[in-house]
Parts: C-alpha cells; structure tokens; sequence
C-alpha cells in the first residue's frame, strides 16, 4: 500500500468512527429524552422520541413504546402495535424470553381497565 492509500484509508476509519460517535451520542440523547417523557407521563412527547430509535433496534425503546401502545398512554390502545413492538424487541436472542412477560403484563393491564 501506498502512502496516499494509507492516508487515505485513515482518513476513512477516523471518519467513520466519528460518525459512529455522534449517532451513539444522538441515540443515547433521544432515549434519555424519551425516559423523561415517559416518566413525566408525557407519553406524545416520549413516542417522539422513541420511535426512531425503536425501529432502529433498541431493545429498550421497542419495550416502552409496546407498554404505551398496550395501555394507550398518550394514544389510543392498539394491541396490534403493542404486539408488533414486543416481537421486534423479541427478535433479538437475549429478549425472546420476555415476549411473554409483556404480553401477560399487557393483558392483566386490558383485564383491569388501564
């Protein structure tokens, strides 16, 4: 390899890995934002900003926003969606697992009215 093809190909990695950087920083940025949301029981401004990260694979945005479509927490409620939300985050190994929790937790919410 060449000089300028090294230089080049460093140029690249430390450009990807800025990019790696500031998507992470901005994903953590809009999960944090969207926890507050959810906590505050603004749950309009919490879907926001969970949504994109959600469909991006956070395993912990997809859980919230199956917990706000379950019990219509700023929306009406659609099980679809729930459900929807719970086999995304379920697709992933370390959660197959939990599908299950959260449709019983979903389901007793329904049952009780919430």
């Amino acid at each position: 390899m060449t000089g300028g093809r090294k230089v080049l190909a460093i140029g690249l990695v430390l450009m990807v890995a800025t990019l790696v950087i500031v998507t992470r920083a901005a994903w953590s940025g809009r999960l944090e934002s969207g926890y507050v949301a959810f906590n505050a029981g603004e749950y309009a401004e919490a879907k926001h900003h969970l949504n994109l990260i959600a469909d991006l694979g956070d395993s912990k945005a997809q859980q919230l926003m199956s917990y706000m479509c379950g019990l219509g927490l700023g929306q009406p409620v659609d099980f679809g969606e729930a459900i929807y939300w719970m086999r995304k985050r379920a697709d992933r190994s370390e959660h197959r697992e939990s599908i299950g929790e959260q449709a019983y937790f979903l389901g007793a919410a329904a049952v009780d009215g919430l």
